[in-house]
Parts: structure tokens; sequence; C-alpha cells
């Protein structure tokens, strides 16, 4: 395996530890829901927060997946994702 294959599955592999972790505090909304102490509307920022994170990460890996390389920075990361989801609307239209 080569060093970039390597870095491609480490990026791939934290996104995924990200979505773990995510998938874990959606346990914790869950326990928070049956709780005599249930506020909606803190319920509702931390499932924004949750589902936030795991779109984000869901992005790395299809831009990991679909550019073959592992952007040098986030700000690269974040603009290569722009440009692919600017290309996926104009492809739409």
């Amino acid at each position: 395996m080569t060093m970039s294959e390597t870095l491609k599955l480490m990026a791939i592999a934290q996104s995924a530890r990200q979505i773990e972790y995510s998938l874990g505090e959606l346990e914790g909304v869950t326990n928070a829901v049956v709780s005599p102490e249930f506020n909606p509307q803190v319920l509702s920022q931390r499932l924004q927060d949750i589902r936030n994170r795991m779109q984000k990460e869901l992005r790395n890996i299809e831009y990991v997946v679909s550019q073959g390389n592992v952007p040098k920075s986030q700000q690269e990361l974040e603009i290569g994702i722009k440009v692919q989801e600017a290309i996926n609307e104009i492809s739409q239209i």
C-alpha cells in the first residue's frame, strides 16, 4: 500500500470515528427524550449539531473517495467540497 493510499484510509477512518461518536451522542438524545427534564429546544439544537457533524464527515469521505487524494488542509477540503457541490448543482440544471 502506498503512502497516498494509507493517508486516504486514515482520513476516511477519522471521519468514520466522528460519525460513530455522533451515533453515540444520538443515544444520549434518546435518553434525554424520556427524561422528566425534557427540553425540546436544547435537544433540537443537539440534534442539529449532530446532523451537521455527520454531514460534514460524510462530505469529507465523499471528497477523499471522489478526488482520490487527501486534501493538504481543512481549507482545501472546504473549497473542494464547495466546488464539488456547485458542479453537482450545475449538472442538475
